[in-house]
């Protein structure tokens, strides 16, 4: 239109009688296209419209999820023989993994790479068999005896958990009596902090009997992370394990821990926390393996999470490993035994930390911190600091109260269905 209109000088009104005629004389409809600055681009309004704007409904945060099996269906893998690059990492990438002793292994590149690339002649076996990466690096979770034994491994995992994570976990009918007192449980921990005591013991007396499942024993040992079932219901139960590194949170245990919190907020596993936790490690090898990193990235898993949590505080309740114990956030209770005591620092070695001047002045330095240690002793008590916990429970009693809470969680859970988004990053 424009360019007949400039050929005979048409404008205004008589460029719309010219537009008229000339869309009455066209073969085929003429679409109006909106006038832009140059071919292919758009006409862009001067002022940005914050109503265009809408929040993304629930639905759409679901498909965030969406190609990635992790945050929607259980993972499992078995490494069954030799397993190189993409397959070394496919074994890895899993909720669950198990190797074949001694007859299979993982690694990045195999031997003759590593000839190749660093002139150093060593067997497959040597290179990543389990005793590196169940033991040491913990990039598998369990060791098997045979492949029926790896894939029976496999089932029993599965078991505890839901086919996807927008249904409950599984529950079985119980055959344990839920108001089940054990009595051995009232002498369990010792009176001398210096002794040790059988945490899995203690587990199976308040737990369904024979109903456990340990993962990653031989990794982060001072923590113990075990599938367990509690009136039925699957649960996820942590705890600390005194007789390795006196149960404190190294950096292996620790992100043993924060792993298994994760794994089980995403298939809504009620956490079962046993602690007896004097803080976590220190010292030179504490140090030079990034404990501080990793006692962070343990805590956030656990403030983070969603599934209903309980801690049931058996012994020692120390420093920042006490944010192992949820509090604050989602159905959350803490119980304690009497025989549980809490501080900033443990006595033994903490006066010294604290007060090394005015023991070192003092007349006899040692029957000083001694003193000190035993007053600070008494005032750690749960008895003399009852705000640690909810309630002082008779250790006897703690089966019961399990599977109160537990009971209680399901209903929790069951609002919670779906993937669990994770945002922001871990320092």
């Amino acid at each position: 239109v424009r360019e007949v209109a400039g050929r005979h000088n048409v404008t205004g009104a008589e460029e719309d009688k010219l537009r008229e005629h000339l869309l009455e004389e066209a073969e085929h409809p003429v679409v109006d296209v909106p006038e832009a600055s140059t071919p292919g681009s758009a006409d862009v309004p001067q002022c940005y419209e914050p109503a265009h704007a809408t929040p993304m409904p629930r639905t759409e945060l679901e498909l965030l999820a969406g190609g990635n099996l992790h945050a929607q269906i259980p993972v499992v893998s078995a490494a069954l023989g030799s397993c190189a690059g993409w397959i070394a990492i496919a074994a890895v990438d899993s909720h669950f993994s198990v190797m074949v002793k001694d007859t299979s292994e993982l690694f990045v590149g195999g031997p003759p790479l590593v000839k190749q690339a660093l002139g150093i002649d060593i067997s497959k076996q040597e290179l990543g068999n389990h005793r590196i990466h169940v033991h040491r690096t913990g990039v598998i979770h369990n060791i098997a005896d045979s492949e029926a034994d790896a894939l029976q491994q496999i089932r029993a995992v599965l078991s505890y958990l839901p086919q996807n994570v927008w249904q409950m976990p599984p529950r079985v009918e119980p055959t344990d009596d839920p108001n089940r007192r054990e009595e051995a449980l009232g002498s369990i921990i010792s009176k001398d902090r210096r002794k040790t005591h059988d945490i899995r013991k203690l587990i199976n007396r308040v737990v369904d009997k024979d109903s456990t499942f340990e993962i990653q024993r031989f990794f982060g040992r001072a923590l113990v992370t075990m599938l367990a079932r509690v009136d039925g219901f699957p649960v996820a139960l942590i705890a600390n394990d005194s007789r390795r590194d006196g149960g404190a949170q190294t950096a292996s245990a620790c992100q043993k821990f924060e792993r298994f919190v994760d794994f089980a907020d995403t298939f809504h596993l009620p956490v079962v926390y046993l602690c007896d936790v004097p803080g976590f490690m220190i010292g030179p090898k504490a140090e030079t393996e990034g404990t501080l990193r990793w006692a962070l990235h343990a805590n956030n898993a656990v403030s983070e999470a969603t599934t209903p949590y309980l801690t049931v505080l058996l012994r020692r309740f120390y420093g920042v490993a006490m944010g192992g114990a949820k509090s604050g956030r989602g159905f959350n209770l803490r119980y304690a035994w009497p025989s549980a005591e809490s501080g900033s620092l443990p006595a033994a070695g903490g006066v010294m930390a604290a007060f090394r001047r005015i023991i070192e002045a003092a007349p006899d330095p040692d029957a000083k911190r001694i003193e000190m240690e035993d007053r600070l002793n008494a005032l750690a008590s749960v008895l003399r600091r009852p705000t640690m916990a909810e309630e002082i429970i008779d250790p006897r009693n703690t089966r019961p109260l399990l599977v109160e809470f537990v009971r209680n969680a399901q209903e929790i859970n069951a609002t919670q269905l779906g993937p669990k988004i994770r945002v922001g990053m871990r320092p």
